[in-house]
């Protein structure tokens, strides 16, 4: 009951228990090394279904989670979760206390990644939340809402714009 193989059997099993930051990049990616093309939904669904599980404990003190190991890239558990646009798990990972602030190899945000995303809940939790500023920009000078024109996500643009944003 707490290992956790995929779907269909063909990626590694992940023992629950001892699961560290690279257990958490493991369920996101699929168990395979992390791509962000390579990211998984259903995984993201495991790992809700974990910490809501463990909640009680992580709060207590009672286990301790390591949630800020980055992949090669060098995104984080949350910031993968915010790439993935999974709301719910962005929420659970910053309820247990993982660095909401925390920027990728090119300098992503959790809002950059969420933009990235397309999904308008994921942008709405963290401009919510505060996790990141609304105008910080990545490496290449991209904020949220110039990522969002650049991929084409209107729900996600509109959100940003009506946050406040710089639209110029």
């Amino acid at each position: 009951a707490w290992k956790l193989s995929s779907p269909d059997n063909t990626r590694p099993s992940i023992d629950l228990l001892s699961m560290d930051s690279r257990g958490v990049i493991a369920l996101l990616s699929g168990g395979a090394p992390v791509e962000r093309a390579e990211l998984s939904s259903e995984y993201c669904d495991e790992l809700c279904a974990l910490l809501r599980r463990r909640a009680p404990a992580v709060a207590g003190g009672t286990i301790a989670m390591d949630l800020e190991g980055r992949n090669a890239t060098g995104d984080t558990a949350f910031l993968l979760a915010c790439n993935l646009g999974h709301a719910e798990c962005m929420q659970l990972l910053a309820d247990a206390g993982c660095n909401t602030a925390a920027k990728d190899n090119d300098g992503h945000t959790a809002l950059i990644h969420t933009a990235l995303s397309g999904v308008a809940a994921a942008v709405r939790t963290a401009l919510a939340a505060g996790w990141c500023e609304l105008e910080a920009a990545d490496s290449d000078g991209n904020t949220a809402f110039l990522v969002a024109c650049n991929e084409g996500h209107v729900e996600c643009m509109q959100l940003l714009a009506d946050a406040g944003c710089n639209t110029a």
